[in-house]
């Protein structure tokens, strides 16, 4: 977003009440209009579909937490390779990579707000495309729906990633009777 220091100064000046800049800005809902995004809520994915540029694939995710009292919103990293196998944040061997499932498992959620995939060269010989998603499993429910912040249901992320390279179609096995665009862990049941 350009400039936004003024848009942060807008929703400070804009609230009703004479208090401090934090608290008004907390009065002042926001539903991320003129920001990049995407902002999800909880049960909602976005996903990339990229290519692998020949060296270790390194993925990073990282959000704001809100403050105690609130639960740890929880995102989930995940990364689907053209072979079907399936890449989770934080779930690092023993050298330092991330484990690769044959098939999509369930992990618990972790008190983390960044998280991270690191997948080297070698586990990638077969490998075509990959789907970087990332899940919002649980997001907590302020009192603005729509609204992103501390009292919104709705929050923002910041990911980077290495090795990779270039947006690109890909067309999924038909057994999982999905398309580009939708979610294959749809069905999948996750309790926060």
């Amino acid at each position: 977003m350009e400039d936004w220091q003024s848009h942060v100064e807008e929703r400070v000046w804009s609230a009703n009440e004479d208090a401090r800049p934090l608290e008004r800005v907390a009065q002042s809902p926001w539903n991320g209009s003129g920001a990049q995004g995407p902002f999800l809520s909880s049960g909602e994915s976005f996903s990339w579909n990229l290519s692998p540029d020949g060296e270790d694939i390194e993925v990073r995710l990282s959000w704001s937490s809100r403050p105690e009292p609130a639960q740890i919103d929880d995102l989930q990293l995940v990364i689907t390779l053209s072979t079907g196998e399936v890449v989770y944040g934080d779930d690092f061997n023993s050298e330092g990579y991330s484990r690769v499932y044959p098939a999509t498992q369930m992990l618990e959620s972790r008190n983390e707000t960044t998280v991270g995939i690191r997948l080297p060269i070698s586990a990638l010989d077969e490998v075509e495309w990959v789907n970087v998603s990332v899940k919002a499993r649980f997001v907590n429910i302020g009192n603005h729906s729509g609204m992103l912040g501390l009292d919104g249901d709705h929050i923002g992320f910041a990911i980077a990633a290495k090795g990779v390279s270039q947006m690109m179609e890909i067309i999924l096995p038909e057994e999982n009777n999905t398309s580009v665009g939708n979610d294959p862990f749809e069905e999948m049941e996750v309790t926060p």
